[in-house]
């Protein structure tokens, strides 16, 4: 009986000294800061325009293989990017030095980004003129001429949409002012959504008076369309972001933690078109967006 009290009171020492021991590394536990936290929510829209060389022949040749309307020589090529972006995501921040608490004036943006009509057109033309008629006045006898001018076109259109993984990182100069400005390093990844191609052939006709310049249409109907449906485009795009940051309220307990921002771009992409061509390209965007912060 003593020797079970013994030993009772020995496993009670050897608990006690073991929550001694663990103590001091339960309550480290409980106060480790995180080494990343999700400070923020937000979104934007924004919108970018540009324009640079556009496909190759040998690419719209493949990107509408088989083509019936594709003429050999498409003529002059150009890009435009007249699209509008979408991007959701969280800002992240870093925790500080101390591992106490976290870095205010530096946090890491992560998100989805979605780009609209993104395209790349060509077209090639050729008219002729011909006499046509010569009417005499009656009055003066002067006789005036007649031409009829016939045009035939060829447009194409490689058209897609972008849905990206973007990621910036964003240094602030006062976060806790009203309003503070902001620059960073961002990169974003992409790949194509609704890829085709849409080509488009017609012809037209008028007539047109060579002293008066009065024309008249005689034929608009003559048109033929193909469209193609393509394989994924692939895009990657390094930007900085400069822009200007509002907090909306001071002292109300929602909107003191919504802010409104706006920002441009620069940018530089490389886009690479169904494996077949890759095309690079500078360019300036600009945003406007609204985050709250937990």
């Amino acid at each position: 009986m003593k020797r079970f009290a013994s030993n009772l009171k020995i496993m009670k020492t050897i608990k006690l000294l073991v929550l001694g021991l663990c103590l001091p590394f339960l309550g480290a536990a409980q106060t480790t800061t995180p080494a990343l936290r999700i400070n923020e929510a937000f979104m934007s829209l924004g919108a970018q325009g540009s324009f640079e060389p556009g496909l190759s022949q040998a690419t719209f040749e493949k990107l509408s293989e088989n083509s019936t309307l594709l003429p050999d020589n498409i003529g002059s090529s150009y890009t435009y990017f007249g699209n509008n972006t979408f991007k959701l995501g969280v800002g992240l921040q870093f925790r500080d030095r101390e591992k106490s608490g976290f870095r205010k004036h530096m946090e890491l943006r992560v998100g989805l980004a979605y780009s609209n009509s993104l395209g790349y057109y060509s077209s090639s033309g050729n008219s002729t003129k011909h006499p046509y008629d010569t009417l005499v006045s009656q009055q003066t006898g002067q006789e005036y001429y007649i031409d009829s001018i016939y045009s035939e076109y060829t447009t194409v259109h490689h058209n897609f949409d972008m849905l990206s993984i973007d990621a910036s990182l964003i240094f602030r100069t006062n976060s806790e002012a009203r309003w503070s400005l902001y620059g960073g390093l961002g990169a974003s990844f992409g790949s194509s959504l609704f890829s085709k191609t849409y080509l488009r052939s017609g012809s037209n006709g008028y007539t047109i008076g060579a002293q008066s310049g009065n024309s008249h249409s005689w034929s608009t109907n003559n048109s033929e369309s193909e469209t193609y449906t393509n394989g994924s485009n692939t895009s990657l795009t390094a930007y900085v972001p400069i822009g200007v940051d509002f907090r909306i309220a001071n002292n109300n307990a929602f909107f003191n933690k919504m802010h409104l921002y706006t920002e441009i771009t620069p940018n530089f992409t490389m886009r690479n078109i169904n494996n077949l061509e890759t095309i690079s390209s500078a360019s300036v965007g600009f945003n406007f967006g609204a985050y709250y912060r937990f």
